[in-house]
């Protein structure tokens, strides 16, 4: 059986958006690498960045998953995060929309939006955001 899990990392300089999107059964090694590659994607975004995920069709694989991505979430957290918009589609009963608010309780500025659709994402993250600790 093929293992068609994979984690994608996206920005959009212009609009300061950082994406990450979520397939298949996430295992800590492709969050590891992932790590990486969120932190060169997120090194020329501007403080008050947007973070939009989409886990629609992802599962943390493995319990090791979840220190790794609050990793991710620390350092996202230090460059100045603003808002937190969550794709969730239809799948508002999914396991890892189950796991994801305890996971990130610690790390989100606000709390984090839920919208259907990437396209509805895109729109709110245009909208100018703070960094968590800016006055």
């Amino acid at each position: 059986m093929a293992d068609n899990s994979s984690v994608k990392i996206g920005v959009d300089l212009k609009a300061n958006i950082l994406f990450i999107t979520l397939n298949g059964n996430i295992k800590d090694r492709q969050l590891a690498r992932a790590y990486t590659d969120v932190r060169f994607a997120a090194a020329d975004l501007r403080p008050g960045f947007a973070l939009i995920s989409d886990f629609t069709a992802a599962n943390l694989a493995h319990l090791g998953s979840v220190s790794t991505f609050k990793k991710v979430l620390t350092y996202l957290q230090s460059r100045g995060m603003g808002q937190v918009i969550r794709v969730i589609g239809e799948a508002e009963e999914s396991l890892i929309l189950k796991q994801m608010p305890r996971i990130i309780a610690d790390f989100a500025p606000h709390a984090p939006l839920h919208v259907k659709s990437m396209e509805e994402a895109k729109a709110l993250a245009v909208e100018p955001q703070k960094p968590a600790d800016s006055p």
